[in-house]
């Protein structure tokens, strides 16, 4: 991950855009040898509950109609009403969910603040960091008239820095609890985001560069206490349940993220809207933090009661 904004320059600048996804082959065909001879099968007994297909389908409506009427603003009342049937879904979805037998997202991991806390985070935080890796490409390819590679390398004092943070954070959190780790993970994001709104109108690539080294700590520091805390608040018949709808969280809020972005910027790509743009994305930084308080304090225990709530 550290390394893929400056490969992809590398690969944009020699061989193309769509070069790309050939780079998925290799990588794809690695993980699947990998994969089938390293991981042992779990012991936990198997079950096959019935698909929750109406959950499912409420869900796809919320997620397609949300994003598509995101992108669609400004452009007449179709936009309105997508989103408005989309907020419908939504409700639908989180209906059915409170009275399926096996719903497709059990809402009772909710309860527990830890996971609420690291779902909204990791929501929160992959929404800014799409949104970064739309906004920062055209900051310096459009308005500073930078290369696809240089663009790379700068956004590789995101990824890179937020990379070797990780595990440092991640042994930090187990000495000190996920909270405090995860705290200051967030406002070190909300304090790259505010110096790059601040300074966009006369922003050069090392100030970007600097900024982005902000945001990456953030994410480095934040992002393993807050995974863990998601896992040790569901029981362990659980955890594959509580690690999916993490993950799905994470790809939700990028894909928000992202369309986002490109709202902001949807009259003209200058400076200014770039201020703005940055500008959503620290207030969004601040309401990462303030629902990170949720974390705990100390170092949480994997849930050992039932394969309900936790005690």
């Amino acid at each position: 991950v550290a390394a893929g904004p400056f490969v992809g320059g590398l690969f944009v600048s020699g061989l193309g855009w769509r070069s790309l996804f050939l780079v998925a082959l290799p990588i794809g065909a690695l993980a699947i040898v990998t994969v089938r001879k390293q991981l042992a099968e779990s012991s936990i007994r198997k079950t096959n509950p019935p698909m929750d297909i109406a959950g499912l389908v409420f869900l796809a409506i919320f997620l397609g109609g949300f994003v598509s009427g995101l992108q669609r603003l400004g452009h007449g009342k179709t936009a309105g009403w997508q989103i408005l049937v989309s907020l419908v879904a939504l409700g639908l979805f989180v209906l059915r969910e409170s009275r399926a037998a096996d719903p497709a997202l059990p809402l009772s991991l909710f309860k527990q603040k830890g996971f609420s806390a690291a779902v909204v985070g990791v929501f929160g935080a992959t929404l800014i960091l799409h949104a970064t890796f739309f906004l920062v490409p055209i900051f310096i390819q459009n308005l500073l008239f930078g290369s696809a590679l240089m663009t790379g390398f700068v956004l590789l004092g995101l990824s890179a820095v937020g990379g070797a943070i990780a595990p440092f954070s991640g042994r930090f959190s187990d000495r000190v609890g996920r909270r405090t780790p995860a705290v200051a993970g967030s406002l070190s994001m909300a304090a790259g985001m505010g110096l790059l709104s601040l300074f966009s109108e006369d922003a050069t690539l090392i100030v970007i560069a600097g900024c982005l080294c902000l945001v990456g700590i953030g994410f480095g520091l934040s992002g393993t206490p807050r995974q863990a805390s998601a896992l040790e608040s569901a029981h362990a018949s659980r955890t594959g349940m509580a690690a999916g709808i993490y993950y799905s969280s994470r790809y939700i809020g990028g894909s928000i993220g992202a369309t986002l972005a490109g709202v902001l910027l949807a009259e003209q790509a200058n400076r200014a809207n770039m201020s703005r743009a940055f500008g959503v994305m620290f207030v969004a930084s601040l309401l990462v933090a303030a629902f990170t308080l949720w974390l705990p304090g100390a170092r949480a225990l994997p849930a050992l009661g039932g394969p309900g709530d936790n005690p």
